[in-house]
């Protein structure tokens, strides 16, 4: 055979080759891709762990570290709110109730007002809720009773920071919640000092002890809030610029207690003792009101779109509740474990969870398992729901900043930010395909993260 011959032969085999199956190609080129991007970014030193899959042939084009256990972040928010649909389904909703025992004269024996943890629930929920007293005519009551059947054990994670149980995205997750149980001051720079009001949530009582510092003060010393006897102190020093700081509430059963004797007080009811709390409801009550949450879609959009960690734990909590009947944070991780394991038939020995939300840096996922849900759920009747759940890359959310026209309204996908991790993880539409990826990157100091970002977009356009 003529050598001219076999050349074009032997050029028409590799070319047909790479026709069918192209993705050995892709493969190649994402892990130069991600190559290049490490080093161009400066993250030799972090460590990454990344999966990318075409979905339809369930065929793996970049696997680095895969099968590794990394500190996931906000990628946690991924199980709750499957587990939550799964679970619980996408028509649940939260119920807050009224009940009363005996009416005399304008006068009520019991009120029991029977909380269920609603994320969602705010001082105006609560005025709907008291007005139906108002409109009984009710104008005395003897004993109020919060009833608290649902939760309990703590309400953060066991090892969360003190630093995040400070911020508002480290508020308690409560029985009681109210207003996300967080309020939100402003800091005005004035002089050598800040100016600071409350503009958001219930009334608390703070200390200003904050000084405006300068670039060699810096050096020396940091912001610093704390409570003390129901007082949040705020001292150190800050840089002279004006902040917005979101606060948690320390007590959310005692804001809880002080909104309704002020809602009872504009209603013109009396009140003739403290409130009191119980885990059980009488017999022969009779309902008065109730207010019901959105469904549970719409509170795991806002959860994940936002990455409300207040509603993740909640829903954990909640989740925990009705399979184990024990409404705690360790209940629920658990049940959402078995969840995905029993209804997703998903391999979960290699995980650890300590909480619902990725406030615990002792949470550990794989970027393996992280696509095999999402790949399972893709299969599930839920994801029609789900994948319209999470942020839109360029659009919605916390991926609404970030810049790529050619990702832009292609990605859907989870975000995670910790101390030291950042995450992406999600469904990526291109080339008439679903591509599930995962991108975990731990160990970087606070200047690299934005590097982290970088990567995650290196390798995205690179598939487009």
């Amino acid at each position: 055979m003529p050598i001219k011959l076999l050349k074009s032969l032997l050029l028409f085999f590799i070319l047909a080759v790479f026709i069918a199956y192209p993705l050995s190609v892709n493969s190649i080129e994402l892990n130069q891709v991600l190559d290049n991007s490490i080093e161009q970014n400066d993250l030799q030193s972090a460590q990454i762990a990344v999966k990318i899959i075409d979905s339809e042939k369930n065929t793996v084009i970049l696997s680095k570290n895969a099968d590794k256990n990394f500190i996931p972040a906000s990628n946690t928010k991924l199980l709750t709110g499957i587990a939550g649909l799964l679970f619980l389904g996408k028509d649940f909703r939260f119920e807050t109730k009224l009940y009363y025992d005996k009416i005399n004269n304008q006068s009520i024996d019991n009120l029991y007002i029977e909380f269920s943890g609603d994320p969602s629930f705010t001082r105006k929920d609560l005025h709907k809720l008291l007005i139906s007293l108002h409109k009984k005519n009710i104008k005395n009551i003897k004993n109020i009773y919060f009833v608290n059947r649902y939760f309990e054990g703590r309400d953060t994670p066991i090892n969360q920071s003190n630093t995040s149980s400070i911020f508002g995205y480290g508020a308690p997750s409560s029985i009681y919640n109210l207003n996300e149980n967080a309020i939100t001051l402003q800091l005005i720079p004035q002089s050598n000092t800040f100016e600071v009001s409350q503009s958001v949530g219930e009334k608390i009582n703070f200390i200003n002890k904050i000084f405006i510092a300068s670039a060699e003060q810096l050096k020396t010393c940091q912001f610093n809030a704390y409570y003390k006897d129901n007082t949040l102190v705020l001292s150190g020093c800050l840089p002279s610029n004006s902040y917005t700081f979101s606060f948690a509430i320390e007590d959310p059963q005692q804001q809880m207690q002080q909104a309704v004797l002020a809602e009872l007080a504009q209603l013109k009811i009396s009140l003739d003792t403290q409130i009191k709390t119980t885990n059980k409801l009488p017999d022969n009550l009779t309902l008065l009101a109730k207010h019901k949450s959105v469904d549970l879609t719409q509170l795991l959009k806002h959860m994940l779109v936002t990455s409300d960690n207040l509603y993740a734990q909640t829903i954990t909590r909640t989740i925990g509740y009705y399979y184990n009947q024990v409404g705690s944070i360790v209940s629920g991780k658990n049940a959402i474990i078995k969840i995905l394991k029993t209804k997703l038939n998903l391999d979960t020995d290699s995980i650890q969870l300590e909480d619902g939300a990725g406030m615990s840096e002792n949470n550990l996922l794989s970027a393996d398992f992280i696509v095999s849900l999402l790949q399972k759920i893709s299969q599930n009747k839920n994801f029609k729901i789900l994948k319209y759940l999470l942020p839109i890359y360029g659009e919605t959310g916390t991926l609404k900043n970030r810049s790529s026209k050619l990702l832009k309204g292609k990605v859907f996908a989870k975000t995670g930010t910790e101390t030291t991790a950042v995450a992406l993880s999600g469904y990526l539409y291109a080339n008439n395909k679903q591509y599930i990826f995962s991108i975990l990157v731990n160990n970087l100091k606070n200047s690299q993260k934005s590097s982290a970002l970088a990567l995650e977009k290196d390798l995205l356009e690179s598939i487009c």
